[in-house]
């Protein structure tokens, strides 16, 4: 990782790591540039991460099979291949307290907010106002991009996001995604040529908002 590296054999046995009041700004690494977190049990509490570059993946913050909590963050103006505001992988489950925002980050390939690949995730927003990704940019998946796993986001907004090539909002290849109480709007993709299947239902509104690939369900 780049700034800051935080790494245990798993979560049973890191536990009760408190980031407060970090400020990660203009890392540089491989994968995790801002903060890396693997296998441990983390709450990120007034954190700013920002202006940090990932080579490959996560440019602000990467969580690899790893439970975080944040509280009152911002993941902003990161850049990475993948993942540019947050890359997970493995088995991750993040809760957010209060005020999350994922802004203003761009991947090269996928998830210009979020990024996960070959993951079970969970981002769990604890009230309808505190998960905000927004104004982020990729090739595929503006605010999120899911391949190869599944996950599932509750409470939140993915808004503003760009797409040079599909799914604006999100974009879902090969994976089981659900969003419960997500509000998805004015999200752009260059490419609109698949929308959002809902129930093996295609709901043509939904370009560019949403694009899935394969037989995904949301």
């Amino acid at each position: 990782g780049g700034n800051v590296h935080v790494q245990g054999n798993n979560v049973d046995s890191c536990k009760h790591v408190i980031l407060k009041g970090v400020v990660a700004v203009d890392g540089r690494a491989s994968f995790g540039a801002g903060i890396n977190i693997l296998s441990c049990v983390v709450a990120l509490v007034e954190a700013k991460v920002a202006g940090n570059q990932a080579e490959h993946a996560g440019g602000g913050v990467r969580l690899e099979s790893a439970d975080c909590r944040m509280v009152e963050a911002s993941i902003n103006h990161n850049r990475a291949e993948y993942g540019g505001g947050i890359q997970l992988l493995g088995t991750v489950k993040l809760v957010i307290e209060q005020p999350l925002t994922i802004a203003n980050n761009m991947a090269g390939t996928g998830g210009g907010g979020i990024a996960s690949d070959n993951s079970n995730f969970q981002i769990h927003a604890l009230s309808e106002d505190v998960l905000s990704i927004k104004k982020n940019k990729a090739a595929f998946g503006g605010g999120v991009y899911v391949r190869n796993g599944k996950g599932s986001i509750y409470n939140g907004s993915i808004i503003g996001n760009v797409a040079t090539l599909k799914g604006g909002g999100m974009y879902v290849g090969d994976s089981l995604v659900s969003l419960k109480e997500v509000n998805v709007q004015n999200n752009f993709a260059v490419s609109v040529d698949r929308s959002l299947r809902v129930r093996q239902t295609t709901l043509p509104e939904f370009f560019g908002q949403v694009n899935t690939d394969g037989n995904d369900y949301i």
